[in-house]
């Protein structure tokens, strides 16, 4: 969904183009890293099934019809900081099971903006 802003302030008028990113995107992306935990090695289970809850809790309000802010930030925090700590192990799991650090940046990014358009 795309939008336009428009402010006009002392004779020049300023744009904002508002992107909404598709949650099908979203979902897909999640959907694809849940299915690569199978294949991730010397990250403690643990590890895996906290992201795992964060990445369902994603799922969760983005389904939901009033999906919270709060909690999707929560969650966005703690699925960069599991990136961050275990990147480079990630890295080698994940070249056998096509998931990149790419599609981690795409998914945090792709969070991030459909956080940016709640109210």
């Amino acid at each position: 969904m795309y939008g336009t802003f428009n402010q006009q302030g002392l004779g020049s008028i300023v744009s904002h183009n508002v992107v909404n990113p598709s949650t099908a995107e979203i979902m897909d992306l999640i959907s694809k890293i849940i299915r690569s935990f199978e294949c991730v090695v010397d990250i403690p289970k643990t590890e895996i099934d906290d992201v795992r809850d964060d990445l369902e809790s994603v799922v969760e309000q983005i389904n939901s019809a009033s999906p919270k802010k709060n909690r999707l930030q929560k969650a966005l925090a703690r699925i960069k900081k599991f990136v961050s700590d275990f990147s480079l192990k990630l890295s080698v799991s994940w070249a056998t099971d096509k998931v990149t650090t790419t599609d981690w940046t795409s998914i945090t990014e792709k969070i991030e903006q459909f956080i940016t358009t709640m109210r």
